[in-house]
């Protein structure tokens, strides 16, 4: 799945404003993730090469975002059934397992 230029600028701003109204920093959320911080600063960003991960971390956002008692801003690409999606790992989605190394 491509995203164009729009839908790109728009995910990274909804990833980024969850990520304001969770109340963590970078570290807590990598390290919650079992990733570097290296790789949450690339997949906020959306360069990060599995497809699978910022559907994970869209998951993880909004579910520390209302613990954090916050309204999570909805996501308009990264939303939906992902299991719908052929071209997604489901399995490790679901499981919310990011992809080995930093890339």
């Amino acid at each position: 799945m491509s995203l164009n230029d729009t839908q790109r600028k728009n995910a990274i701003n909804e990833l980024k404003t969850n990520f304001e109204l969770a109340g963590l920093t970078a570290q807590q959320a990598a390290d919650d993730l079992k990733i570097s911080k290296t790789k949450f600063k690339k997949i906020m960003k959306l360069d990060q090469q599995a497809l699978e991960d910022p559907w994970i971390l869209s998951h993880y956002l909004i579910k520390k975002v209302l613990e954090n008692h916050q309204s999570p801003v909805p996501f308009s690409v990264l939303r939906g059934d992902y299991h719908r999606y052929i071209f997604l790992d489901t399995d490790a989605i679901d499981a919310g397992k990011m992809s080995p190394g930093d890339d």
